[in-house]
């Protein structure tokens, strides 16, 4: 039991392989300074910019280690739904909660810059998917 991002760090912890990755960024009303930083199967890096505008803050690079599929049949019958760890959000948009509470600033999920897929068992690479995040509006401000 727990949030999809503790399980997976605990699955991470406990040895098991990484299954897929991918690069989600979360953005700032404020500049963050500091280097890369890792913590389990996640690690943070910041983006040099040099404006207080909304924009990107970090780029979280997270490794998939835990089945985060839920069960939908179980002995032949449909399980029975169980949202007692559902944050109301992703892996990342616990992280971004988390940085938010710990450093007293506005931060949120933008998006994902790219996915790797599911990795195959013979370690065959497979070019990432890459995606475009828009930037996010200043919250109580128009944009202009």
């Amino acid at each position: 039991m727990g949030t999809d991002a503790w399980r997976n760090w605990r699955s991470f912890d406990d040895g098991q392989p990484e299954s897929e990755n991918f690069d989600d960024e979360l953005q700032s009303d404020v500049p963050f300074l500091g280097g890369q930083v890792t913590f389990g199967p996640y690690t943070l890096s910041t983006v040099i910019r040099g404006s207080d505008a909304v924009g990107s803050a970090v780029i979280v690079h997270a490794g998939i280690h835990a089945n985060l599929v839920p069960e939908v049949v179980v002995n032949g019958k449909l399980a029975k739904s169980d949202s007692s760890a559902y944050h109301g959000g992703t892996m990342t948009d616990e992280i971004a909660a988390l940085i938010s509470l710990e450093l007293g600033v506005r931060v949120r999920l933008a998006g994902t810059i790219r996915l790797s897929g599911i990795h195959d068992n013979d370690s065959t690479a497979r070019p990432p998917l890459c995606f475009e995040v828009p930037r996010l509006t200043r919250p109580g401000r128009a944009e202009s």
